[in-house]
């Protein structure tokens, strides 16, 4: 019997513990009277969003929450992006606790990947500007002027290591590269991204490449090593198209490696190179099919 009731408080010890990790943001209660409508669990760092969005003032009032962390050797940011989706560009709200336990919060215009989130004046009004630990979470607030008509926006979270009250860069795999969305304020809810299928294309179109030119590596293998042997297997120009299709299929794979970030200046040149050689090797491979037709 005892056992029993062991397993039994065990077993509600567990889910409860698992609810209250998982609580969603609308079930937070904010100290101080604090309310807001809207909020979204975001999906990565642990991070929730809260808002008040004020329609006839065009501001909105927002709280990022972030939790289960060590804060004490973290920062934490939440911007907005008004040209793009990318870190570049975009305009930041940064918190973090300092050695001696004060907490700051202040504004940081990001203007390059090396930045170190120095304090600095937005291009938008922002006020209100704070930071607080309550238990194992850092919240910071702010008030915030959008421009005239301006609802939907691309929004990034971010955290990262502090060393001597100073953030350092953040980690660059994992959750910390997938942190961004669009959030449309009025709606109170997530824009679909429709780009995010078309990523799954170029993820579908990387792997097919792979297959495609390994088969055609292993099978061109093949056959200059049965022409070396003296196997008659028609070579002349057919066989020179396969060894310049195996050699744009290195020359491709080597590049798409190398490739620029989609912000970087140089990526139009990538993908004017990227695409010049893959139709490129296509036209060469159905001129080849018709050639072994007449070998």
């Amino acid at each position: 019997m005892a056992s029993k009731s062991f397993s039994f408080a065990f077993l509600l010890l567990f889910f409860l513990c698992t609810f209250a990790a998982a609580e969603p943001c609308d079930n937070h209660r904010f100290r101080g009277g604090k309310t807001f409508a809207s909020c979204i669990d975001l999906p990565s760092l642990n991070c929730s969003l809260h808002w008040n969005f004020h329609s006839l003032t065009q501001t909105v009032d927002v709280a990022l929450r972030r939790n289960r962390v060590d804060q004490k050797t973290r920062w934490m940011s939440w911007a907005i992006n008004p040209h793009s989706k990318g870190m570049v560009g975009s305009l930041a709200l940064v918190a973090f606790q300092k050695d001696d336990g004060t907490m700051v919060a202040y504004t940081s215009p990001i203007t390059s990947y090396a930045t170190q989130l120095q304090k600095g004046d937005l291009s938008f009004p922002v006020n209100g500007v704070s930071s607080i630990l309550e238990g194992n979470e850092m919240i910071m607030f702010a008030t915030l002027a959008l421009p005239a008509n301006t609802t939907t926006v691309n929004h990034l979270w971010q955290e990262g290591p502090l060393v001597g009250n100073v953030p350092r860069m953040h980690p660059l795999s994992g959750p910390n590269m997938g942190s961004m969305e669009t959030l449309d304020f009025l709606a109170g809810k997530l824009v679909v991204d429709k780009t995010s299928s078309r990523n799954q294309w170029k993820i579908v179109h990387g792997i097919l490449c792979t297959l495609g030119w390994g088969l055609a590596g292993g099978i061109i293998g093949v056959l200059l090593w049965l022409g070396a042997l003296g196997a008659r297997i028609g070579g002349g120009i057919n066989q020179y198209i396969g060894i310049t299709l195996l050699g744009l299929g290195a020359i491709q794979g080597i590049v798409g490696y190398c490739r620029p970030h989609k912000e970087d200046k140089k990526r139009v040149y990538f993908n004017i190179f990227h695409c010049s050689f893959g139709y490129g090797a296509i036209g060469l491979s159905i001129a080849n099919v018709f050639l072994g037709f007449h070998m």
